[in-house]
């Protein structure tokens, strides 16, 4: 109700609406929704008034805070700076510690290249994403409902095309369904598992065989030819392309929705899951492949858990996010900590390691996305022995470097010049992560 007329009433829904009582006839306005001009952005979540100046009022909705002067028949946006953007999902490219593509409730797809202003990608309801870990440039994001686009330019705006997978009428799914993408595999569900191993030139519906009434709430390829789905009522059920794609159903580990599945890549046999529950248990381990679980809930607030990942380099390290915050074990999930500082208080949707920059991203509902040194204060660098010899009079020798914690490689290429009984050349080499890299969470989302 305006703070001056209680015959004025501001109501908001998917747009917002001004009520004008005239004696005993009420005329309703849609004050959001300009045929032109200063139309702003859908689905509202809060109207305030300025004290002392009900002419003043305040729009929060999915594109952020908005401004009327004139009780609502012009708006201005007050974004510039803030990071309220609501992520679902993020996906990374393995080859560059500063690529991400993130889909956005009703802001579509947003792409970083490392500035605080991510770049629109494409329009629309913003969900699951993936890139092809083989050749990074070919990348995927999704609507609502099945099916999703491709672009084969690392989602540059226009770059789009629909590839499905075009499901029947009526398939149940939820509204964002989970996708998961390894290689050139590409993986969605719902009622059932569409997979393409050619990235998305052509779909395998799989039957998964889940309980009645259920559908796949979470999805994780840890290799392009194995997947796992969880299912809105705790199902668990693991697809194999072994001269085709057959699946088979995993012991249950809780009834519930299971909202994140991960895989450890060096010990397949180890298997998270989380749900989406704020009773019982709600983060569970397998270490044979899914036939057995644990529960290592405990020690965790009473409060859902969204997301799990787990560290390359060790397999009793796991993060996972809840509806608050971000929380580490280092012993399989015996115990745990709560992990990082400087994250805002909002409920964290996703988490992505990357697992050469040692950068730990968090997806955030309303406040855009947060990483953290995977390490930190841990000192860097990690370097190995990766040869030893001897060279010969004018012999040259190449080493390549890998597997450092970076996202870069470096060619080394040492010839001596001058033969003879003692050692003529010496060196090393020291790699420092910038210090970007090595702070408490910091954003790395800003709305523009």
């Amino acid at each position: 109700m305006s703070p001056d007329n209680p015959g004025q009433i501001y109501l908001g829904e998917i747009s917002i609406w001004r009520g004008d009582k005239s004696g005993t006839t009420w005329t309703w306005t849609n004050i959001s929704s300009k045929a032109g001009g200063s139309s702003i952005h859908p689905d509202q979540h809060a109207i305030a008034f300025v004290t002392g100046n009900a002419n003043v009022v305040w729009a929060g909705c999915d594109g952020g805070v908005f401004r009327s002067d004139d009780r609502g028949i012009t708006w201005n946006a007050c974004n510039t700076g803030i990071g309220i953007t609501e992520f679902e999902y993020i996906a990374q490219n393995r080859g560059s510690a500063f690529w991400l593509l993130g889909g956005t409730q009703d802001n579509g797809t947003e792409r970083y290249n490392g500035s605080l202003v991510w770049l629109h990608s494409q329009d629309g309801d913003g969900g699951g994403c993936g890139v092809d870990t083989a050749t990074s440039s070919t990348v995927f994001h999704t609507f609502y409902g099945m099916g999703m686009e491709r672009s084969t330019q690392s989602g540059d705006w226009g770059s789009w095309s629909w590839i499905g997978p075009n499901v029947p009428t009526g398939y149940g799914a939820l509204f964002y369904p989970p996708v998961d993408v390894t290689g050139s595999t590409v993986a969605q569900a719902g009622t059932s598992l569409y997979v393409s191993t050619n990235d998305g030139g052509s779909f395998t519906n799989v039957a998964l065989s889940l309980t009645a009434g259920a559908v796949a709430s979470a999805l994780r390829a840890p290799t392009p030819a194995r997947i796992y789905v969880g299912s809105t009522q705790g199902d668990i059920v693991r697809a194999d392309d072994s001269a085709g794609w057959t699946a088979t159903g995993l012991t249950r580990p809780a009834q519930g929705w299971v909202s994140s599945i991960a895989v450890h890549p060096s010990d397949t046999s180890r298997v998270w899951v989380t749900l989406s529950s704020s009773s019982a248990g709600r983060v569970y381990r397998s270490d044979d492949g899914g036939s057995t679980w644990t529960d290592v809930t405990a020690g965790l607030p009473n409060l859902p858990v969204n997301s799990v990942e787990v560290d390359p380099w060790n397999a009793n390290r796991a993060w996972v996010a809840l509806d608050l915050g971000v929380w580490q074990t280092l012993d399989a999930g015996t115990t745990w900590t709560e992990y990082g500082v400087g994250l805002p208080n909002a409920l964290i949707e996703n988490l992505l390691l990357h697992p050469d920059a040692r950068l730990l991203r968090a997806a955030t509902r309303n406040r855009g996305v947060w990483q953290v040194a995977a390490d930190w204060p841990t000192s860097f660098p990690i370097c190995g022995t990766q040869w030893t010899g001897t060279l010969g009079p004018n012999q040259t020798q190449r080493w390549f470097t890998f597997n450092w914690p970076a996202t870069w490689h470096v060619v080394w290429t040492v010839m001596p010049d001058t033969p003879g009984t003692s050692p003529q050349l010496q060196w090393s080499v020291a790699v420092q992560r910038a210090s970007a890299e090595s702070w408490p969470w910091s954003v790395a989302h800003s709305s523009s």
